[in-house]
């Protein structure tokens, strides 16, 4: 048996073990008759209860029309969740994900949790209802100038120099 033959059965295997591995933890977490009695949860009419406005000319952001991405984690009874942009002239400003957690105290209820995070060059605020539902100390992101060589002239010079800059960058979650 070849080395190229004997590393495909073995990448076979890790891949059927993980689905494997995956659906039995999915399964721990989160039930089909878990998945029957989850509420629908209206995100899009959550979002829209926001008013977010941006930097110190308090720009005001409108929300793209779309959930970019629904999304589940049955591992860990997260049975819905969705991510919303808002954005001022097309340049997102901040987003916002927002999920359905089971409440472990109460058998089927559940708590929704809006997490937002700045995109924007300036300080962030939003409001719901009148009332300030979260605030920016600080800018979201900040512009960096970079020292490069020249933009090359062929389209596939151009994606060899943006994978290579992009490689160079990094992100930071969480406290600096």
């Amino acid at each position: 048996m070849s080395i190229q033959h004997r590393r495909w059965l073995r990448a076979r295997f890790l891949i059927l073990a993980s689905l494997f591995a995956i659906g039995v933890f999915a399964s721990n977490g989160f039930s089909q008759e878990d998945a029957a009695a989850v509420p629908k949860f209206d995100f899009a009419a959550a979002a829209a209860e926001y008013e977010i406005v941006s930097g110190d000319d308090r720009l005001i952001c409108e929300p793209f029309q779309a959930e970019l991405l629904k999304w589940s984690n049955p591992v860990r009874a997260t049975p819905a969740g969705t991510v919303f942009l808002w954005h001022h002239k097309g340049v997102p400003q901040a987003a916002c994900c927002m999920f359905a957690i089971r409440n472990p105290n109460v058998k089927g209820d559940y708590f929704v949790n809006h997490e937002f995070v700045s995109l924007s060059t300036g300080l962030i605020e939003a409001t719901s209802g009148g009332a300030m539902a979260w605030q920016t100390k600080e800018p979201g992101i900040a512009w960096q100038d970079m020292e490069g060589p020249s933009v090359p002239k062929s389209r596939s010079g151009r994606l060899a120099q943006m994978r290579n800059v992009a490689s160079q960058f990094i992100g930071v979650v969480g406290k600096k």
